[in-house]
């Protein structure tokens, strides 16, 4: 018996290396900005989120969901739930750094462990949402119809 969906499973899969190539984009952006413009690694690391966030969010909406939605509404989802993960994420990096006085580095570890967690988890239920039967339905009752040769 499978635990995942076959699709689940490729979902995940595909958010996954989006995921890595996003924590990539992170890290460059954190450690340029740190160690190349001295920016405080707060700071820095919520910089590097939003980068982040820009190029996450074109490749999940084509690749990992396929979304077809209108882009303004999903896109505010989307916006929603990376302010919840920056919010986290400036949380984590203040914790660590500023309170516990860990090297950013170990910081930016933990913000790569929970924040694609939590986001993942917001962007399926939430973000790119499948339409519902009764959400395709009613889609379908407020669409034009075409009227064939017989109903002219």
């Amino acid at each position: 018996m499978r635990l995942l969906s076959a699709g689940l499973q490729s979902r995940l899969l595909k958010y996954g290396l989006v995921g890595l190539l996003g924590t990539f984009v992170h890290f460059v952006a954190l450690i340029a900005l740190v160690e190349g413009a001295g920016v405080r690694p707060t700071y820095a690391s919520a910089a590097g989120f939003v980068l982040t966030v820009i190029v996450q969010y074109g490749l999940n909406r084509r690749w990992t969901f396929r979304s077809n939605a209108r882009r303004s509404p999903e896109f505010l989802r989307y916006a929603a739930v990376s302010v919840s993960g920056l919010l986290l994420n400036g949380g984590i990096m203040y914790a660590c750094v500023d309170v516990l006085g860990a090297h950013y580095i170990v910081g930016q570890l933990l913000v790569t462990v929970v924040i694609p967690l939590s986001n993942y988890a917001l962007n399926r239920v939430w973000t790119f949402r499948e339409p519902t039967e009764g959400g395709r339905a009613a889609v379908a009752a407020n669409a034009p119809h075409e009227r064939g040769a017989a109903g002219r």
